[in-house]
C-alpha cells in the first residue's frame, strides 16, 4: 500500500499534509518516489526500500542549507501530524537534548519528531556500510533524547485497513 497517496476526507493525501505540516522549513525533503511538489526536495535512499534508517539518511544528506541546528523526521502515514509539528518546534527552545518524540501511551514514535542535525547526520553516519532495514530507533539509540507527550490520536499510524477506515482515509482509487 503506498500510505503517501491515501486520501482524506479533506481530498489531501499523507503525502500533502506531512508537508503541509512543515511550511516554512528552510528545506523540505522527502525520501520516496518524486513528486510533483515544488516545495520539495526529492530523494531516495539506495538501494530503494532498505528500511527507515536509511531513509532518514537520505534525507539527511539532502539538507544542505547552512546554519540549520533542528530537523524534523517525519513518516507520512500519521494524518493529523501537522498539530504536532509546532510541538516539537516549540520543545527545541532551550532544549539542550540531541532529540525530542513523540510519546503516546508508552510508546516513542521515531518517526515523529526532531533531532540535532548535527547529531543526526554522525548517526547516520555509524550505519553499517552495505547494511539494509534499520530501524530508526537503533540508528538513534546513541542520541541523548526527551519525550514529548501527545494524545495518541495525533500520532495514530495508517498500517491497516481498520486504521484507515477508522481515520477516513482510503487508496485515491476507491475516491
Amino acid at each position: 500500500m503506498d500510505k503517501a497517496g491515501l486520501v482524506g476526507a479533506d481530498g489531501r493525501t499523507t503525502l500533502r499534509r506531512t508537508v503541509d505540516a512543515c511550511a516554512g522549513a528552510a528545506r523540505i525533503v522527502v525520501v520516496g518516489p518524486p513528486g510533483d511538489d515544488d516545495r520539495v526536495v526529492w530523494t531516495r535512499e539506495m538501494p530503494a526500500f532498505t528500511g527507515p534508517a536509511r531513509a532518514i539518511a537520505a534525507g539527511v544528506e539532502a539538507i544542505d542549507v547552512a546554519g540549520v541546528e533542528w530537523t524534523v523526521v517525519l513518516s507520512c502515514d500519521i494524518p493529523e501530524v501537522g498539530q504536532v509539528v509546532p510541538a516539537l518546534v516549540r520543545a527545541t527552545k532551550g532544549e539542550n537534548a540531541d532529540g525530542i518524540v513523540t510519546v503516546a501511551r508508552a510508546r516513542r514514535q521515531w518517526l515523529c519528531a526532531v533531532y540535532r542535525l548535527d547529531r543526526l547526520r554522525e548517526a547516520c553516519a555509524a550505519l553499517p556500510p552495505g547494511g539494509g532495514d534499520e530501524s530508526a530507533r537503533r540508528l538513534v539509540s546513541g542520541l541523548r533524547l526527551v519525550d514529548l507527550p501527545v494524545p495518541e490520536r495525533l500520532v495514530v499510524d495508517l498500517d491497516t485497513p481498520e486504521d484507515l477506515a477508522d481515520q477516513g482515509f482510503s487508496p485515491p482509487a476507491l475516491q
